[in-house]
């Protein structure tokens, strides 16, 4: 679930091919035309080929056999590659039944992108003026799409519009969304764009902050009389218990970490941000956020219920949210973990933790009660909302801010990278995570009283901002770069520091991947800006932390410690070399893996 905005131009002279697809009567033709409407008054060369419109001249000769359907499709096809690759915008509007047409024209036209009108079979049959479906219906027609000739809908489309759920112009918005979300059409005025009801009203002022992800900062969670009743309700609902993920996943969308998400994600969002890391609407987006369960507990699930999502306790099960079930459906797990970590092994813990979870997925807005338990018992002082954090940057006067992730304790080759960041915006947002991570990882305890020891000594306290982040781990590397530096963006950070291998795992990534995966967007869609930096180290001979950018000497200069290193020498009780982390951050480490020696 989510909300929408627009995004500057990438080229006004790009061509394109929006490719509308669905049942006779689905409402193709009454999209395109609006959505033709709002292109032309923006500016962009447009072009519509719409079925009825073709059949009077370019495919006069042709019948409804299958074949003679392909011989359409390819001569359409032929025409979209002309315009699309000479800087027009195409709006081909036809049933198109067949997935290898459309595939042809995809991979001949320019910028092609697939847009499903979903209808029902019955709301187009009940839209028929002309009788169409009942003369089929009554086998009047042979080989009418939907009745007696497949239609084989799309598996992956960039856009999927609901015209049984949305109006038009919401359909038409959401197309509109998605094409400025490319850059392929400049965004419109205010006062042209296409109204939508309950959109939001959008405002000319340039925000002090940087603007968060899809323009507004959501806030899910209830107070008041509204709590009190989403509470009652809730006791008599059935429930859904939550894993560590879903927790983090949760509080992040009450407060507003990852806006514009609203809930869990429903098909169309899912399949676009596995395949295309994007939202359906356009907007960038690389991880799915979803609510997994098991077929049992799926099967007794009506769509357009409540139900109540809790948090398992020593003390029993606690009511922390409602969701309202607009979707439930089946996924490929190897798919989504192919795609979003690049292996189906379940050596990587994302894998692994992928496949341990249900078949089916729940899909919708939540409406938040309460807050997972550990939001007031564990770091509390630092748990603070995007809302407190922009908040806080304001009442300071930060205007460029920098976000630092880590799940590591900081050496000093982080503190390198942050003050060298520093120097060039008004403050830091350190901002550890302290979510679920993998069972080797330091403890989110020791790593936070470790980041205050070296704060208190060496970094000056009006320019940094200390808190932690609730996420998860998933360990998905550039999309979780990606994930991250949105998420930052929502807090009020306009740079974020994106280092090698950033969130890796293994040998699952290569080394710059987390770099070059910004590459597939716009700055201005992702509209935080990263700052990438090499691999760091304390280099012998130039006496300092430098990087290959910047040390001319050889490997046997550097001192470098891999994380298993770090760990053994700690067990030792060795203390870790001053030229790699300050010795208060030594210390504490080395307690905290007593600590956790001692437990075992």
């Amino acid at each position: 679930m989510t909300a929408t905005a627009t995004y500057p131009i990438k080229n006004a002279t790009e061509g394109f091919t929006l490719w509308l697809t669905g049942l006779s009567g689905a409402g193709k033709t009454t999209v395109s035309l609006l959505v033709e409407k709002a292109l032309q008054e923006r500016g962009v060369k447009i072009e519509r080929l719409d079925g009825d419109i073709v059949r009077e001249g370019l495919t006069r000769d042709l019948g409804f056999s299958k074949e003679d359907r392909d011989k359409n499709i390819e001569r359409v096809t032929f025409v979209a590659k002309l315009l699309s690759r000479n800087g027009v915008g195409v709006i081909a509007a036809f049933i198109s039944p067949y997935r290898a047409a459309r595939q042809t024209a995809r991979e001949q036209t320019h910028n092609f992108i697939e847009v499903y009108v979903n209808a029902s079979l019955d709301a187009c049959a009940a839209r028929d003026v002309k009788g169409m479906y009942a003369k089929a219906f009554a086998g009047q027609i042979k080989n009418f799409t939907g009745v007696d000739d497949p239609y084989e809908v799309p598996e992956n489309p960039e856009i999927t519009i609901y015209t049984e759920q949305e109006t038009v112009e919401q359909s038409a918005q959401r197309i509109l969304d998605y094409l400025e979300g490319r850059g392929l059409i400049p965004a419109a005025p205010v006062s042209r764009q296409i109204e939508v009801g309950s959109a939001a009203a959008v405002s000319d002022e340039k925000p002090a902050l940087i603007a968060p992800h899809g323009g507004t900062l959501i806030n899910r969670l209830l107070s008041g009389d509204a709590r009190d009743a989403a509470l009652d309700r809730a006791r008599s609902l059935p429930t859904i218990t939550l894993t560590e993920t879903n927790l983090a996943d949760l509080e992040m969308i009450a407060t507003g970490g990852l806006s514009p998400l609203t809930g869990f994600l429903g098909r169309a969002d899912y399949q676009s941000v596995v395949h295309h890391l994007r939202l359906a609407n356009g907007l960038p987006w690389s991880i799915p956020v979803t609510l997994a369960v098991s077929a049992d507990e799926a099967a007794a699930i009506r769509v357009g219920q409540e139900v109540a999502l809790v948090e398992a306790g020593a003390s029993g099960q606690r009511i922390l949210a409602l969701l309202e079930v607009q979707e439930k459906y089946t996924y490929d797990r190897e798919v989504e973990a192919q795609q979003v970590y690049r292996t189906t092994e379940t050596a990587h813990p994302g894998v692994a933790r992928l496949y341990r979870q249900g078949e089916v997925l729940l899909a919708g807005p939540v409406s938040v009660i309460d807050l997972p338990e550990r939001a007031g018992t564990e770091f509390s002082d630092l748990r603070y909302t995007p809302a407190q954090t922009r908040s806080i940057f304001e009442q300071r006067g930060w205007r460029r801010v920098v976000g630092f992730q880590t799940r590591n304790p900081i050496h000093r080759a982080h503190e390198y990278i942050q003050k060298t960041a520093l120097e060039i915006v008004d403050g830091l947002l350190l901002h550890p995570l302290v979510g679920e991570t993998k069972s080797d990882d330091i403890s989110a305890s020791v790593r936070v009283e470790s980041y205050r020891a070296i704060l208190e000594s060496y970094y000056p306290s009006s320019r940094v901002l200390f808190g932690v982040f609730p996420a998860a781990m998933r360990y998905a590397g550039p999309r979780e770069a990606i994930f991250h530096a949105i998420a930052r963006k929502n807090y009020g950070c306009s740079h974020f520091v994106v280092g090698r291998d950033h969130a890796g795992v293994g040998k699952y990534y290569g080394t710059y991947d987390a770099h070059l995966i910004f590459d597939r967007f716009n700055p201005e869609e992702i509209g935080i800006t990263p700052l990438f930096f090499e691999h760091t180290f304390y280099c012998r001979k130039c006496g300092a932390v430098v990087s290959a950018k910047t040390c001319p000497h050889p490997t046997h200069d550097h001192i470098v410690l891999s994380g298993t290193q770090v760990r053994e020498m700690l067990s030792r009780g060795e203390s870790l070399p001053v030229e790699f982390t300050r010795p208060e951050v030594s210390q504490i480490l080395m307690r905290g893996i007593r600590q956790q020696q001692a437990g075992d």
